[in-house]
């Protein structure tokens, strides 16, 4: 029996991450703010309160309890979570349409109500939505400045049209939106103050690489070595022959020391992940396949904890899917 619609490469996956809807690729400089982990894309976990935030299947902001996997609130605000500080969540609400703002809000993480909220004005031809489209994405990426409620917002937005044949005003390169910019963002008692990127920053920013670079790789081990969202660890995965997916890999985990803390047994070869209190928080794509019985059984896209030394999975719960997934003009 084999997997369906797997994502059985880290190249294939890197791919998936550049096409979809969005990509929150987080910077590697995350020290600066100790208690915010960004574990994936659009999920951020708060040292502090022991809480991962997310946004649901259906888009809306929720918490849940980075212990035992149960939900703690969910809130009716369509948001993408950008970081945590001072009891709170800082996310970002899409726009209904080009000609309306996005918005930054902060919400208190204890029952994720909304404590302020400020608007964010983008170029007239960008619509800051990540909903999953075959003609556009809008990615947004977030940097921890020196302070924790300090940092930059950084975006990009590419649209085309999308048709069944091409015509000649899909040449013209006005049908083509390819642009990028971000802002100062900083949290303080009167609430957000958000300032223009200079093209300096813009062109500094260096977004989260999965595998560590050659110079970063441990000697000892195999090739290619991926990196945790906090690099402080170190995964191989082995392919091998499996009764139920066909090929599932063997993920070994290393300290940045070359300790060997765990692994477990997934059907992709790279996903997104964090250790956190001796498990691993991964972001599984959606995947399908037959069980014992021949039923069809489907995975959404999800976050599970694995249990690193059982290499048990401990519990999951739903995210939003940013991969446009419908059927594409023929």
């Amino acid at each position: 029996m084999r997997l369906f619609n797997s994502f059985q490469s880290a190249a294939n996956y890197r791919f998936i991450l550049s096409i979809g809807a969005l990509s929150l690729l987080c910077a590697q400089a995350q020290a600066q703010n100790t208690t915010s982990l960004r574990v994936a894309d659009g999920v951020v976990y708060s040292a502090d309160s022991s809480q991962l935030v997310s946004a649901n299947a259906l888009g809306d902001l929720q918490a849940h309890s980075a212990t035992s996997g149960a939900l703690q609130w969910r809130s009716e605000l369509r948001a993408w979570p950008l970081f945590t500080a001072n009891g709170s969540v800082i996310a970002l609400v899409p726009a209904q349409s080009q000609k309306q703002d996005a918005s930054l809000v902060q919400v208190d993480l204890a029952n994720g109500e909304v404590l302020q909220q400020s608007t964010l004005s983008f170029p007239a031809n960008v619509l800051a939505d990540w909903q999953a489209s075959p003609a556009r994405t809008f990615t947004v990426s977030w940097q921890h400045g020196d302070e924790a409620t300090v940092g930059q917002l950084h975006w990009e937005f590419f649209a085309q049209p999308v048709r069944g044949a091409l015509l000649q005003e899909d040449l013209d390169a006005t049908s083509v939106v390819s642009t990028k910019g971000g802002f100062n963002v900083a949290i303080n008692a009167d609430g957000f103050a958000v300032s223009n990127l200079s093209t300096r920053a813009l062109a500094e920013f260096k977004p989260f690489q999965a595998d560590y670079a050659a110079v970063e790789q441990l000697a000892e081990l195999a090739t290619p070595q991926f990196r945790s969202a906090k690099s402080d660890a170190v995964m191989l995965s082995q392919a091998q022959n499996d009764s139920t997916f066909g090929t599932s890999y063997n993920w070994q985990i290393y300290s940045r020391q070359g300790a060997r803390i765990g692994g477990m047994k997934l059907p992709i070869s790279y996903a997104p992940y964090a250790i956190v209190n001796e498990r691993a928080l991964v972001q599984l794509p959606p995947y399908a396949y037959l069980d014992a019985r021949g039923t069809g059984v489907a995975k959404a896209r999800r976050v599970a904890a694995f249990d690193l030394s059982s290499q048990r999975e401990l519990w999951s719960f739903d995210v939003y899917d940013t991969q446009y997934r419908g059927v594409l003009p023929p």
